[in-house]
């Protein structure tokens, strides 16, 4: 049978079949450019999958994870050893931070006291080895003078044993402060939970680099870097507190290292100057610098590191990834990586690899463009 078409006829059949197209082409298009077109986020990673209720960065408090009803119970015992040089209450605070470390352990903090515990209760010889590492004898040394002066004081400013928050100075507060960051960044046992020594196999450092150890605290990375770089190399610590900057000369000049320098900064700058250094390092710091500064102070603070990095200049980035409660024994302040990739492209930085020693820890590597 011969079918006769009119002009009007073909021309709807003609607009029918260009609305099909057309229909096809928005479908593969919203395809493509969905959060959960797996080809998109390989491609250009602007899309981040959300898998978890939990926040993307979480700043809180130095307190959110730490005063607890058993974590106030553990502290006194860890006073108590400490004030009265009581071995039963040593051991009974070692076997509670034993079942709080998965839950409640933050920053290291549960596993550094329950260290003071268990040296405490070891012999002699188990002392020695103990304190066999240079560094962990100068951390020890920083908290037993006069008779455990700032270990008591910590444990009495962090867990109020003699008074409320409210009523403590500045002053005790910034003393809680310091206490606190050297018991966190220098803790004997920070190996353990951070595998640190697998970590920095990952880092891209050499004999020979200048090295920014940008908020170093007293010091945990800076002397490892010092023992990579060695003579012809250079680690700067900078930071904002003096006090930490103190614990580290004082270890410099009680070891002989000559190749680290001090660097006391008000938070935006490096301190140092315009194409000087090899490697940037910031740990544990970039989820403050996302999170709390302000847009302007962001900008002037890594425009600075900018400066500070020769041409094709590295810039290393550890922090804690988002991960769901219960799985490790750390809790505190995290960020999920992909913010800083993604914030750090914008401000100059060629993201090149990462890497997590373990599932909360990662490793994110940049270079200067």
């Amino acid at each position: 049978m011969r079918i006769i078409t009119t002009r009007r006829e073909t021309q709807a059949i003609i607009l029918a079949i260009l609305a099909i197209l057309a229909a096809i082409l928005v479908i593969v298009f919203f395809t493509k450019s969905s959060p959960n077109s797996q080809e998109h986020k390989s491609a250009g990673g602007e899309w981040l999958e959300i898998t978890t209720p939990m926040s993307l960065i979480h700043i809180g408090s130095n307190d959110s994870f730490a005063i607890t009803e058993e974590g106030n119970r553990a502290a006194k015992l860890v006073y108590d050893a400490v004030a009265h040089k009581n071995l039963d209450s040593a051991k009974a605070a070692s076997e509670l931070y034993t079942q709080l470390i998965p839950k409640e352990n933050y920053g290291g903090e549960y596993s550094t006291l329950q260290w003071f515990c268990d040296y405490f209760l070891a012999s002699e010889s188990q002392k020695k080895e103990f304190l066999k590492d240079k560094y962990v004898s100068s951390f020890f040394e920083f908290f037993s003078a006069n008779d455990f002066t700032n270990l008591k004081d910590y444990l009495t400013l962090k867990y109020h044993l003699n008074k409320l928050e409210e009523q403590f100075t500045q002053a005790d507060q910034e003393r809680k402060a310091l206490l606190e960051d050297t018991i966190l960044f220098n803790n004997p046992r920070r190996e353990e939970w951070e595998k640190t020594s697998k970590m920095m196999t990952f880092f891209p450092i050499k004999a020979g680099d200048k090295i920014a150890d940008v908020g170093s605290g007293p010091g945990y990375f800076t002397f490892k870097f010092a023992e990579i770089v060695g003579d012809k190399g250079r680690v700067f610590a900078i930071d904002t507190v003096e006090k930490h900057l103190d614990y580290v000369n004082h270890v410099s000049q009680k070891y002989g290292i000559k190749n680290v320098e001090t660097v006391l900064t008000q938070g935006d700058t490096l301190g140092v100057g315009e194409n000087q250094i090899d490697v940037a390092f910031l740990c544990s710091l970039y989820h403050n610098i996302y999170g709390m500064d302000k847009e302007d102070d962001r900008h002037r603070f890594i425009d600075n590191i900018k400066k500070s990095l020769k041409k094709d200049g590295t810039l290393i980035i550890v922090d804690n990834a988002v991960v769901e409660r219960g799985k490790l024994p750390y809790h505190g302040p995290y960020i999920a990586k992909q913010l800083i990739i993604g914030q750090l492209k914008y401000y100059g930085f060629r993201f090149v690899k990462d890497f997590a020693s373990v599932p909360q820890r990662y490793v994110l590597i940049f270079k200067k463009m």
